[in-house]
């Protein structure tokens, strides 16, 4: 598991006040079997409100295990502290499969902005197209609901390996808010 979180209190020099977020574990179940799954790469915002929001690359659902498939195939869910980052909300999640890499940005009207790779156009829990790219959510309550169906596709390719639709040709990807 790669869900540990450190804070740096000196501009990134130092880092301490290492935790593992019990929220950031959860449990999925497949074929009769439970299995046990985290969190990794992901970013922070501190929203309007004051709490501290964290979109997360989840594990790739069990589901694939039974067939080929890489880290493409993990998802995205959001997480929120409202006590500086000591507890956490239990993930909501936003992708199952296919999407990932997220950053957060806080726009000066206070809307949350994430942007993520689409590495493999999974929508309900099916290979959905070739389209690969980036794309953006918005939220406009401090990160609590991000509309999924209202996606902003900033940038998109079509790709597809015969022998492997699982496989996505994209990296990570950051953004910045300008004036």
């Amino acid at each position: 598991f790669c869900n540990f979180i450190r804070w740096s209190h000196d501009g990134g020099k130092t880092w301490r006040d290492e935790s593992r977020p019990k929220a950031w574990i959860y449990q999925a179940s497949h074929k009769g079997k439970t299995h046990e799954l985290s969190v990794s790469e992901g970013g922070l915002a501190r929203a309007d409100n004051g709490d501290i929001v964290a979109a997360l690359r989840t594990d790739m659902p069990p589901r694939y295990l039974d067939e080929p498939h890489n880290d493409g195939l993990e998802g995205t869910a959001v997480s929120i502290s409202k006590d500086d980052g000591k507890t956490w909300s239990a993930l909501n999640p936003l992708f199952d499969a296919g999407r990932h890499h997220a950053c957060l940005v806080k726009r000066r009207s206070g809307e949350l902005v994430m942007t993520y790779v689409v590495r493999v156009n999974v929508l309900d829990g099916k290979f959905a197209s070739q389209r690969r790219g980036m794309e953006a959510l918005v939220s406009k309550d401090d990160g609590q609901t991000w509309n999924t169906d209202e996606v902003y596709v900033l940038d998109e390719f079509k790709y597809l390996d015969p022998n492997k639709w699982y496989d996505g040709k994209c990296g990570h990807v950051a953004a910045a808010a300008l004036k």
